[in-house]
């Protein structure tokens, strides 16, 4: 067998729906947006597509999320100062 591969990271937010079982749809709709802007913002951060969400609806996320997702969660590991936990990487 070979090395195992690489996980592939995605902003926390993706995880955190996904912990919930949060389909892009219902989030799209609790966070007043379209199911596009969630798909972009939750793309791996390899991802030409994946967008960071503008501070209106960062400011929707925090709350909706109630502090579990911030904005430096929409950015890779390397620059926003977090280390990822496990649960994080789909």
């Amino acid at each position: 067998m070979g090395p195992a591969p690489q996980p592939v990271l995605k902003p926390k937010l993706a995880g955190w729906m996904f912990d919930r079982n949060i389909s892009q749809r219902t989030a799209a709709q609790a966070l007043a947006c379209s199911k596009q802007t969630i798909s972009n913002i939750t793309q791996p951060f390899s991802s030409d597509t994946r967008t960071v969400p503008h501070e209106d609806l960062l400011a929707r996320i925090v709350e909706w999320t109630k502090g579990d997702v911030t904005a430096a969660d929409f950015y890779p590991p390397h620059l926003n100062g977090h280390v990822r936990a496990r649960e994080d990487v789909q």
